[in-house]
């Protein structure tokens, strides 16, 4: 079996033709012709390989079996061996000298492209970490909080409804660490490779390490001092959030559960996912105050 599809030498020969065609012109009233001309190659060829990876991993992601994973890998090795080319077509472009604003931009950030700037076994190992992760995380089940025999529970939507609806405390806590030993403890061993090979990624694209790969796409070089006076404006009105939804948990449950003054165990929130719990409690208590300042004004 040829290691390319059709699809895939069409668009080796579609590029080829198009950077030989930019030498042969003999247009000069553009500086950037050349520069701009190879954009748009990019943009076209990206999108459409882009269009087919993204449809090949919906279909194993929504269907886990060999036939979509065999298929998912197939592109994956393709679309990968075809951005790395693209990649090095790019950068071969002294895209910083580009005085035009929107072309030099989409070189800035064309010119970063994760994981395909790695070679084809790196690119294939970090697929594969990522792939394992979300296995993990999509077929882990528990059993049931009163019969452990019945193991058939996934974290949707079986354990999400139970985190909705149950107040049972040891019901909660049991589900919240069972799920967390069925989904993050064997991905830990992956989670560690993944970090290094974040490293490799950032370092293969000419950033100096994974922070600064994602503050990168911000385009702001104060990016994380922004954010972090951000927080110190509204860290007084999440304290007291926090502080209220503490009250009323308290109030509920007793001292025996919750302290007035401690943290709040992450179990008794209604969501089993800890981030998206406090973005919700927040956005029920000010929608909740929203609500009692307008009954007040009328």
């Amino acid at each position: 079996m040829p290691l390319f599809s059709t699809f895939a030498t069409c668009v080796f020969v579609t590029s080829a033709m198009l950077v030989s065609a930019l030498h042969k012109s003999g247009v000069k009233e553009d500086p950037y012709f050349e520069a701009r001309k190879l954009m748009e190659s990019y943009n076209v060829i990206s999108a459409n390989i882009s269009s087919r990876g993204i449809r090949a991993n919906w279909e194993y992601e929504s269907n886990m079996n060999e036939k979509t994973k065999r298929h998912m890998l197939k592109v994956k090795i393709e679309t990968s061996a075809i951005s790395h080319k693209l990649w090095k077509s790019l950068r071969k472009i002294d895209w910083k000298s580009i005085k035009d604003p929107t072309l030099r931009r989409q070189y800035m950030l064309a010119t970063v492209t994760g994981a395909a700037a790695l070679s084809a076994n790196k690119s294939l190992e970090y697929g594969a970490v990522v792939r394992s992760m979300k296995e993990t995380y999509s077929k882990a089940t528990v059993c049931d909080f009163k019969n452990r025999t019945d193991c058939h529970y996934h974290i949707m939507p079986d354990i999400e409804h139970i985190f909705a609806k149950s107040r049972f405390v040891p019901e909660l806590k049991y589900y919240w660490k069972s799920w967390r030993d069925v989904s993050g403890r064997p991905s830990r061993g992956n989670f560690l490779k993944y970090i290094e090979l974040k490293k490799e990624i950032a370092k293969a694209n000419g950033i100096p390490d994974p922070v600064a790969y994602w503050n990168y796409f911000f385009e702001d070089p104060d990016f994380e001092k922004k954010n972090v006076e951000l927080w110190e404006e509204i860290k007084p009105l999440y304290e007291q959030l926090h502080a209220y939804v503490r009250f009323k948990l308290h109030e509920y449950y007793g001292p025996h559960v919750l302290h007035r003054d401690g943290p709040i165990p992450a179990h008794l929130l209604d969501e089993y996912e800890s981030a998206t719990k406090h973005r919700t409690i927040i956005q029920k208590i000010l929608h909740l105050l929203t609500f009692q300042q307008r009954t007040d004004f009328f």
